[in-house]
């Protein structure tokens, strides 16, 4: 997986790395499952679970 800010993670609601990256930012959403519950990402085929998870943990292990 590169790091490509415009690389798109879920097909299924056409969110790019830094569309999702924006949306934990700004809900303020520290787990799959807030991810999940607040955006229905990961829920529709669940292809794009690892990709978030690792976005995920890189929003939160920059300091």
């Amino acid at each position: 997986m590169t790091n490509d800010d415009n690389e798109i993670i879920c097909f299924c609601f056409n969110l790019s790395r830094k569309d999702i990256e924006n949306l934990i930012k700004e809900k303020k959403l520290y787990s799959i499952e807030d991810i999940s519950k607040e955006t229905r990402i990961t829920l529709a085929c669940g292809a794009c679970k690892e990709g978030v998870i690792s976005i995920l943990n890189s929003v939160y292990s920059k300091k």
